[in-house]
């Protein structure tokens, strides 16, 4: 089954129609799984907080996405994926999860899906299979 790690700035993007977002659903609709952080659902509700839009706005988005929650602290996964370069504490937990998800021996098969080239950037670092997700 393919599958794809996706960060909040797809989802949000998806849900406000962002131009960078266009032909996302497409791309999405090809993974048999999507796969997050739980981290996921407080920063898509933040940005429809911000919106002043109804807090349960994205759940059909993300009732679609598989959430990772860690038994610990990914210290390990944050060391390696900081060693690749610097991410903000999000960012850095939306790659640090999905090295978690993946394992060492299967980056290559987990797809990491962004908006934000700072974490495209580290994640093809780390082996992953970035999708440029700005329809490039």
């Amino acid at each position: 089954m393919k599958r794809a790690y996706v960060d909040a700035s797809v989802v949000v993007g998806l849900h406000f129609h962002e131009p960078t977002a266009r032909g996302l659903w497409r791309r999405l609709r090809t993974y048999g799984q999507l796969v997050s952080a739980s981290l996921l659902v407080a920063e898509v509700r933040s940005a429809l907080r911000r919106e002043r839009r109804s807090l349960t706005e994205a759940d059909s988005i993300l009732q679609r996405i598989a959430l990772f929650a860690p038994d610990g602290d990914l210290r390990a996964e944050c060391e390696e994926a900081l060693g690749r370069g610097v991410l903000r504490g999000a960012d850095l937990w939306h790659v640090a999860s999905a090295l978690a998800i993946a394992g060492p021996r299967f980056r290559k098969t987990l797809g990491f899906i962004t908006l934000d080239d700072g974490q495209a950037a580290v994640a093809s670092e780390l082996g992953f299979t970035v999708i440029p997700a700005r329809g490039r």
